[in-house]
């Protein structure tokens, strides 16, 4: 037996309840716009510029340990470099850590994951300014550290695996030399073996590193507007031409209410809106233009069909008709965007519940806001009612 969320000859007024509709898209609006002036969005990385970084835990005895986040934090939040965010990255052993940008040029930048890659190490690196990484006259590669936290008894064991490395104390208050005894000739080699006693001794793996300045924080919000508007007016204009300029207008009133509540929302709830937020309202867009352009396909037709029907009963005669398929493909988009969310962690929740807000604020503008506004728009039939014989008594 098919399944039936919507029966057969539905005839439910909809466009009677317009006035409703049209005040509580009106509140909607107001508190978006009330929440944004007041709270603003929070911008992530990508948008105000900061310092991202991957890492993930070593694997022990052949499994690797989730990673425990609070004790994470706590390594990071003494390091004083204002807001820092850790979330899981895909899997409990890997996170993301997310640090506002540093006061100061890019060497700020560079000490602040200096600081970073020190705290989750046996051995904090380039502490030590009087003593830099150095070739001694004996031919052997010097690379200055401070114990952090462990004893140098533990450093030697967890460089026991690489040749030609030798861990020394070097004066008081923690001061040791990881001495590389038979350095590389070239510097890309040497480089290489730096990179990989440094690895060692790191207590979590980092996996990558970005850094995002401000201005180009700033031309990515220029680019998102950008891409936002532009879309939106292709939209329009592709109504306009499919349809009459009543369509069209109608279609992007609907779309810009739907663009609005989800950034009011991210307003409201203060999640962070990045690249991947704005890919999810142009996805919205997309999604929502195509839920309207099937309702408006059926009342064109039967503008053409039905040429003595009441526009009103018209219009409420083709939501009904497509109510079946503009529910049925709602509802399985959110079965979807459920398992993203539910399943797909923090990293892409945001972006889930832009989606899922989209879907169902999309849903609802198609049936209930763009085809009443076209009685708004004073919509004729002149343009659209050529063709078709029919009238309304033959199609009662």
């Amino acid at each position: 037996m098919a399944l039936t969320i919507i029966p057969a000859g539905t005839k439910w007024p909809f466009v009677r309840f317009r006035p409703a509709y049209f005040t509580f898209s009106a509140v909607l609006l107001a508190l978006g716009i009330m929440f944004y002036a007041t709270q603003g969005l929070n911008f992530g990385i990508d948008f105000r510029g900061g310092i991202l970084i991957e890492v993930g835990t070593k694997s022990v005895n052949g499994a690797r340990p989730p990673a425990k986040i609070d004790e994470m934090r706590a390594q990071l939040a003494a390091l004083n470099l204002g807001e820092v965010s850790l979330q899981e990255f895909g899997k409990p052993q890997d996170v993301l850590i997310r640090v506002e940008r540093q006061d100061g040029d890019e060497r700020a930048q560079i000490l602040a994951i200096r600081k970073i890659r020190n705290s989750f190490s046996l051995v904090a690196f380039g502490t030590n300014a009087a003593k830099p990484e150095r070739k001694l006259p004996n031919g052997t590669f010097v690379i200055p550290g401070v114990l952090n936290n462990t004893k140098i008894a533990a450093v030697q064991a967890a460089l026991k695996g690489i040749k030609d490395v030798e861990v020394r104390p070097d004066g008081s208050g923690g001061a040791i030399m990881i001495v590389v005894t038979k350095p590389a000739t070239e510097a890309k080699a040497l480089r290489a073996q730096v990179t990989k006693v440094k690895d060692t001794l790191a207590t979590v793996e980092f996996r990558r590193q970005e850094f995002v300045g401000p201005q180009v924080g700033s031309e990515l919000i220029e680019a998102g507007i950008i891409a936002t508007v532009l879309a939106l007016l292709a939209i329009m204009l592709y109504v306009w031409f499919r349809f009459e300029w009543q369509f069209a207008v109608a279609s992007v009133v609907a779309l810009i209410h739907d663009v609005l509540l989800t950034v009011g929302l991210f307003a409201f709830m203060q999640k962070e809106f990045n690249l991947a937020t704005v890919a999810a309202i142009l996805t919205i867009a997309g999604y929502s233009i195509n839920d309207t352009v099937v309702v408006f396909d059926r009342v064109r037709e039967n503008l053409r069909k039905y040429r003595k029907m009441p526009l009103t009963e018209l219009m409420n005669q083709s939501i009904n008709e497509t109510l079946s398929r503009t529910v049925m493909t709602s509802v399985t988009t959110l079965l979807a965007l459920g398992s993203l969310f539910f399943f797909g962690g923090e990293i892409i929740s945001g972006f889930s519940i832009a989606l899922i807000w989209g879907v169902v604020i999309g849903t609802y503008s198609s049936i209930c806001l763009a085809v009443p506004l076209l009685l708004l728009l004073n919509l004729k039939r002149g343009g659209t009612a050529s063709g078709g014989e029919a009238t309304a008594d033959a199609g009662a």
